[in-house]
C-alpha cells in the first residue's frame, strides 16, 4: 500500500479497503492471457464485443442469414467467392468416389482367384448403379454428379442432407435411390417453441444427445408456397428393425453440442463483400473514364486560320 492509499485508508477505511481490493483484483486479471488475448486494458483490445454463447446461440440462431447471404455472394456478389467454392468442388470431388473393392478372402475362406474374380464382379454392378441417373430419385444426375451437387450445398449451406429411400423402375436392377435435401428444409415443426430443447434445427435428440430423427418439411421455407404449406416428414436417423442408416447429414462440426453445419464463406462474408464493392466501384470508374469524351469548339474560323485537326491549328475555346 502506498502513501496516497494509507492517506485515504486513515481518512476513510471502507474507500481505502475498496481501492485495496480493486489494486487486488488488477494483478489477477493482467497475469497470464490477461497480458494478452484476455486483456481488459489494451487499447487494441478495448471495445471488442466478445460476448457469445453456446453453440445453438451462436451458430444454429444465425444460420438462416449467414446462409442466404452466402448464396448471394456465390450467385454474383462476389466472383471470388464463386471462385473459391468451385475451385473446391473441382478440386475436391473431382470424378468422384469409384469403388475398388477388396475383399478379405482370408477371413471368408475363399481363395485368392475366387475373391479377385467376386471382386471384378462387384464393381461392375456398382458402376451399373452409380453411372445411371437412376441412382437420383429425381432421376436427374448419376452418382458422381450427386456428389458434386452435395459438396457444393455442403459448402454454400453449411450441411445438406441425403436420404436413402428404395423405389423400383423399369430397367433399373437396384431399388436403390439417393434423394439430396437442401439444408432449408431441415427445420423444426415449430419455430416458435423455444421450450423444447430436443430439436434444433430440425435435429431431433434424446435425453443423451444421440440423434434420433430429423424433421424435414415439405417445401422450401423460401419458396412462393413455403408459408401456405407447413408440413413436416419425421425420418428417424436409423430403421428400428434393421439399423439401416435412413438419413446421411454432411456437415463439420465446430463446437461441442452442434447439430448443424457453418458455411463455408461464413467467417469471411464481411470482407468478402467489402471487397466486391471496391473491385464493382473500381469498374464503374473505369467504364466512366472510357465513355468520357471532351469536346472543343471555336468561336469563328477565318481564311487565314488553319484547317481544324492540322498541326499548328489555332484554337479558341469558349
Amino acid at each position: 500500500m502506498n502513501i496516497l492509499d494509507k492517506a485515504i485508508a486513515a481518512i476513510s477505511p471502507i474507500t481505502g479497503a475498496k481501492r485495496a481490493a480493486a489494486r487486488q483484483a488488477i494483478k489477477v486479471i493482467n497475469s497470464g492471457y490477461g497480458n494478452y488475448g484476455a486483456s481488459h486494458s489494451k487499447n487494441s483490445m478495448k471495445g471488442w464485443n466478445y460476448r457469445g454463447g453456446d453453440s445453438k446461440k451462436d451458430i444454429e440462431d444465425n444460420l438462416p442469414t449467414a446462409r442466404q447471404r452466402c448464396r448471394d455472394m456465390y450467385m454474383g456478389g462476389s466472383p471470388i467467392a464463386t471462385g473459391a467454392i468451385k475451385t473446391m468442388r473441382t478440386n475436391v470431388v473431382g470424378q468422384g468416389l469409384a469403388l475398388k473393392c477388396q475383399i478379405d478372402y482370408e477371413v471368408l475362406n475363399m481363395t485368392e482367384n475366387r475373391a479377385r474374380s467376386l471382386e471384378k464382379h462387384i464393381e461392375r454392378e456398382f458402376a451399373l448403379w452409380a453411372e445411371s441417373e437412376a441412382c437420383d430419385i429425381e432421376r436427374l444426375d448419376n452418382f458422381c454428379e450427386l456428389q458434386q451437387l452435395a459438396f457444393l450445398n455442403w459448402l454454400l449451406s453449411g450441411d445438406v442432407i441425403a436420404l436413402l429411400p428404395t423405389t423400383e423402375r423399369i430397367n433399373s436392377p437396384y431399388n436403390l435411390r439417393i434423394q439430396l435435401i437442401e439444408a432449408d428444409r431441415l427445420c423444426n415443426p415449430n419455430p416458435l417453441d423455444f421450450k423444447n430443447n430436443n430439436i434444433i434445427g430440425g435435429v431431433e435428440t434424446n435425453k443423451s444427445g444421440e440423434v434420433i430423427a430429423y424433421h424435414i418439411k415439405n417445401t422450401h421455407p423460401l419458396s412462393d408456397s413455403g408459408f401456405l404449406n407447413s408440413d413436416w416428414k419425421r425420418v428417424e436417423a436409423f430403421g428400428k428393425t434393421t439399423g439401416r442408416r435412413n438419413v446421411i447429414h454432411l456437415m463439420n462440426r465446430e463446437r461441442i453440442g452442434q447439430r448443424r453445419g457453418v458455411p463455408f464463406l461464413a467467417p469471411i462474408i464481411e470482407p468478402l463483400k467489402q471487397l466486391g464493392r471496391y473491385n464493382q466501384a473500381e469498374i464503374d470508374a473505369a467504364v466512366i473514364n472510357a465513355l468520357w469524351a471532351v469536346f472543343i469548339e471555336k468561336s469563328r474560323y477565318s481564311d487565314d486560320d488553319a484547317p481544324p485537326g492540322s498541326v499548328g491549328a489555332a484554337v479558341s475555346e469558349e
